[in-house]
């Protein structure tokens, strides 16, 4: 039997930052990052419970020029 991949924290929020901000489709995300489209919901569901404002913050970040090249170094 195959043991389960376990993902880092740092990984899941990589993840549902992308999901967030909405540049990409959740199966694109999903296939780009070799897991379920159901995982990446679950980690973006979890990343608007865990952190109230998230959406906004990404939305301004996303907004302003050249910040989302910059945001993968962060993540």
């Amino acid at each position: 039997m195959a043991q389960r991949k376990r993902h880092t924290g740092q990984f899941k929020s990589r993840v549902a930052v992308e999901a967030v901000a909405g540049h990409k489709t959740i199966n694109e995300i999903a296939t780009e990052y070799g897991i379920h489209p159901s995982r990446v919901n679950k980690w973006k569901k979890q990343a608007f419970e865990q952190l109230p404002g998230v959406e906004c913050l990404i939305t301004f970040l996303s907004s302003v020029s050249g910040v989302q090249s910059n945001m993968k170094r962060f993540i």
